[in-house]
């Protein structure tokens, strides 16, 4: 592109194109390893390919210059491997990608993209901080200010929300040095983050905030839908006064702005709670393996309408990335079990 003299034409600088580029080609990057994450336990299970025909399937999908020759139906040379052979494997694997590969990745929400250090710089202005970002506009910036003071650097993440602005970025997790040979099992629970095998329980107040939210987004939702159901019914009003009133209910009453901002001031109180008990935990019983069990599957709800709208919104999947987080910040281990009786053994 840059021998060409590529121009961008949304007005890009050549920086900005370059990094979208990379963004484009890591996202078709997993697309292409989450396929074949798909086809290899095929390739294993299936008996009507020989060893070296296997081999050969894995070592096709091992780089993108080959891969591209299964999908244009070109055949290459591998180990000796017959003709017969190399047509089969080709053939099965082809079939394969074909079946599986569906529409290639989209982004519909356009609220994101990255930066590199030589896109921004930090500076601090009478206490804030604030980060300056380059602009389509050649030598002109703009300057975000941030809530807080943090060490910034490295490549970045600007997410635009409802909101504000986030700005992501990574750092190095430097493990510490844990030689403790405890093995503590945690049963995650919904009135409290979790109760440890020591019969403790951790994060009181979990499920109190967790239930607020709730009820309270069944209340407002309720009243929402009934303001929305009426502004839909003055809209079709012959009266232009009555269509002003669905005009005003639109804006002053059917927003997402402090809506949304409540929930995610809810949602930070409870991962504060997970994060806190977290620490508790680890204080307490020094942990060398922790043992969790997993929920990430889909499971059926038996109880009522409310509670299992409670359920619905339970954080247990932030629960155990906090715990795989601390595992690696703390050196200890973390196993996942089934959850199957983990509430009473």
């Amino acid at each position: 592109f840059v021998k060409n003299k590529y121009a961008s034409v949304y007005g890009l600088q050549s920086r900005m194109w370059k990094l979208a580029l990379c963004d484009a080609a890591e996202t078709m990057d997993k697309y292409y390893q989450g396929l074949f994450e798909k086809i290899k336990p095929m390739i294993y299970r299936n008996s009507k390919l020989t060893d070296q025909e296997k081999h050969y399937c894995f070592w096709l999908m091992a780089d993108y210059q080959r891969l591209n020759c299964i999908l244009d139906g070109t055949l290459l040379e591998f180990n000796d491997l017959p003709l017969k052979s190399r047509l089969h494997a080709h053939n099965f694997l082809q079939r394969k990608l074909k079946r599986h590969s569906k529409h290639y990745p989209q982004v519909r929400l356009q609220r994101s993209f990255s930066l590199d250090a030589d896109c921004y710089r930090i500076f601090v202005n009478n206490g804030r901080q604030y980060i300056s970002l380059m602009t389509k506009t050649r030598g002109k910036r703009l300057a975000i200010p941030l809530t807080g003071v943090s060490a910034i650097s490295g490549n970045l993440r600007i997410v635009v929300t409802r909101t504000g602005v986030v700005v992501h970025s990574s750092a190095e997790i430097k493990a510490k040095a844990n030689s403790s040979e405890n093995i503590i099992a945690i049963d995650l629970g919904y009135t409290e983050a979790f109760v440890a095998s020591d019969g403790m329980s951790y994060g009181e107040g979990f499920g109190r905030n967790q239930s607020q939210i709730s009820d309270w987004l069944k209340s407002k939702m309720q009243r929402r839908n009934k303001l929305s159901a009426l502004a839909k019914k003055y809209a079709t009003s012959n009266n232009p006064t009555i269509r002003a009133k669905a005009k005003n209910i639109k804006i002053h009453n059917l927003g997402k702005i402090k809506l949304t901002a409540k929930v995610l001031r809810n949602k930070s109180t409870s991962l504060r709670i997970i994060n806190t008990a977290l620490n508790q935990l680890i204080r307490q019983t020094r942990p060398g393996v922790l043992i969790s069990e997993d929920l990430k599957h889909n499971f059926s709800y038996n109880n009522s309408k409310d509670w299992n709208r409670k359920l619905s919104a339970w954080l247990k999947g932030a629960i155990n990335d906090r715990i795989e987080f601390k595992a690696l910040a703390e050196g200890f281990g973390h196993k996942v079990v089934n959850a199957a009786y983990t509430s009473q053994t």
